[in-house]
């Protein structure tokens, strides 16, 4: 039955038309052990494999029948990889290069010859790894824009494999994280950290000078700022200082100009409204000013 199964599996592994032959078809036509379908990875893409077979996710899993799949002579043995994690399986390199042997090991399991051996890739060449499932990486990927490493971790940690498969650990003083995971889960964290890794928006200044009529630009100064530094605004995020959602907060500045008494604001054009309406308000004349003018 082994035998049959290899003789069948590898005839249908070879090109099937001479016009194709950088195109190989896998079929399995009848239900097979795990442990003869490795065998069949081995002898089809010339990697030797290692594995105990009574191990128990070898021992107790099949490959079904009915399953037919054509693909490139050169993804072969990614596509074997990927249908091994399917079953938890995966195919860690060890031994000199070019001379490998590949463990058949529990994806599950926290083994450390999967994080000891995993491959490193450049962040930049993440892409070309994003369907490679089964292969265990790690990569830097930097951080330019987003300042609190520790909740960027948090976030992303979510994402990562179960079991203490998957890692993420922030690099503070190298403004990194490095992750460590199987390939299609480290490029999507690196897609997410890109698309939230961005320059925030910087809200736009507005600088004026606003004449007073009847009020001391001194004492309205110290009003009208004692009135903005106790007003309740949208809370920033962690470690954004002087951000309210995604936009770089101008923190309102009156000053007063005692030669002209006049007041010289510095703050967000959506603010300068609500301070020019505040300083109206207070500039009216005082009691004390209308007796002296009735006179």
């Amino acid at each position: 039955m082994r035998i049959t199964a290899v003789l069948i599996i590898v005839f249908l592994a070879t090109p099937a038309r001479s016009q194709d032959k950088d195109m190989v078809t896998i079929s399995v036509e009848k239900d097979l052990a795990i442990a003869d379908f490795l065998d069949i990875v081995s002898k089809a893409t010339g990697k030797p494999l290692l594995y105990d077979p009574n191990g128990q996710r070898i021992r107790a899993q099949t490959v079904g029948a009915g399953f037919t799949h054509t693909v490139k002579k050169e993804r072969l043995f990614d596509t074997f990889r990927a249908i091994l994690a399917f079953f938890e399986l995966s195919l860690v390199p060890i031994g000199p290069k070019g001379y490998e042997i590949y463990l058949v090991i529990d994806s599950r399991s926290t083994n450390v010859f999967v994080k000891n051996k995993a491959l490193y890739v450049d962040y930049r060449k993440l892409d070309e790894y994003a369907d490679k499932d089964g292969l265990f990486i790690a990569s830097a990927v930097p951080i330019r824009h987003i300042e609190n490493l520790t909740t960027l971790r948090t976030a992303i940690s979510t994402m990562i494999s179960p079991a203490g498969i998957g890692r993420v650990h922030e690099v503070p003083g190298s403004q990194s994280s490095i992750i460590l995971d199987f390939a299609p889960t480290v490029a999507a964290i690196a897609h997410l950290i890109k698309q939230m890794d961005v320059a925030p928006v910087v809200a736009e200044r507005t600088l004026a000078v606003i004449e007073l009529r009847h009020a001391v630009a001194k004492e309205l100064a110290a009003a009208v700022n004692e009135v903005l530094a106790n007003e309740s605004s949208p809370p920033a995020p962690a470690g954004r200082r002087g951000y309210v959602y995604g936009v770089q907060k101008i923190k309102p500045r009156v000053v007063p100009y005692t030669p002209r008494n006049a007041l010289l604001v510095s703050c967000m054009k959506s603010d300068y409204k609500r301070i020019s309406e505040l300083v109206v308000t207070l500039d009216k004349p005082t009691k004390r000013l209308e007796a002296v003018d009735s006179r």
